[in-house]
């Protein structure tokens, strides 16, 4: 994310995160509506087939695939940077003695 500031200037990049913001609670506030006129407690999976039919629950279904998928991705990566980064501190301290 810092890099994406700098490639994108500190102004530019505020106001785009400040949008992304707005337009995340704006979605959230439309499920939380769709889930309220449905009743109950209807997961993302019913509400798609509730509104779109079999297309809609296979939608829903392949995006919640897809986004978990990338956070997976994402702590793999930072974890195994943090890993790497500690065995090169160690061995750059093991090095100089």
């Amino acid at each position: 994310m810092p890099l994406s500031f700098v490639n994108g200037g500190w102004l530019f990049s505020v106001i785009a995160l400040v949008l992304a913001l707005f337009l995340t609670l704006y979605c959230i506030k439309l499920l939380l509506e769709v889930r309220e006129k449905l009743g109950g407690s209807p997961s993302f999976s019913e509400i798609g087939s509730l509104t779109a039919g079999k297309t809609g629950k296979l939608l829903v279904d392949i995006s919640l695939f897809g986004s978990q998928t990338g956070f997976t991705c994402a702590y793999i990566y930072f974890i195994t940077s943090q890993i790497i980064g500690i065995i090169d501190a160690a061995r750059s301290a093991v090095d100089k003695t």
